[in-house]
């Protein structure tokens, strides 16, 4: 076996991590993200090895100069999943109100549109609801969710951001009521 082989055995794996990269971007909405996040992350950790392990055998120049674009191919890809944000419950729900055309004029629209994500969101827990208020914040280009709310102005976009905040606060009074209901 050849220097190469294995250089290329991890060629071939780096290249199929980027089509598994792609398509755990599309299972965010149909589930199995958790899964697929956690296999990528164990190719990537195993790749990551195979590499270091090939780089201290040393070699010819040209393997050398092979293996540092493929250690910075490595640390793209790492760098690209930390980047993808989980999912949070009724995601595909909300992205459909996002996306969906205004009706009745802008104004009235929005003020719709901002009532119908306000109801899906209600039912979010605190931690998604924090989680999905960071990355409405981060405004990723990347993110099909929170892209489409960069159209919005900054104003819509923060009374949302607001309400995601609030969900403590919600959850404190939703709470208080059930026990309140319970003791009658």
């Amino acid at each position: 076996m050849t220097q190469a082989d294995p250089v290329e055995a991890l060629e071939r794996e780096l290249e199929e991590l980027a089509g598994a990269i792609e398509e755990l971007r599309a299972v965010r909405l149909e589930g199995g993200w958790e899964l697929g996040k956690g296999q990528v992350d164990g190719r990537l950790a195993a790749a990551q090895q195979a590499m270091s392990a090939v780089a201290q055998r040393g070699g010819t120049a040209e393997v050398r100069a092979r293996i540092e674009r493929l250690a910075q191919r490595c640390e793209e890809l790492a760098r690209t999943v930390r980047q993808i944000p989980p999912p949070v419950q009724r995601e595909a729900e909300i992205l459909a109100i996002i996306v969906a055309p205004l009706e009745g004029g802008a104004t009235a629209g929005y003020a719709q549109k901002e009532a119908l994500l306000r109801a899906e969101m209600e039912q979010l827990s605190h931690a998604e609801s924090r989680t999905l208020a960071l990355r409405i914040r981060q405004a990723s280009a990347d993110d099909p969710l929170t892209a489409p709310l960069q159209r919005w102005t900054a104003e819509r976009r923060g009374r949302i951001i607001d309400f995601l905040e609030d969900s403590r606060r919600r959850e404190a009074l939703r709470r208080e009521a059930e026990l309140r209901s319970k003791q009658r």
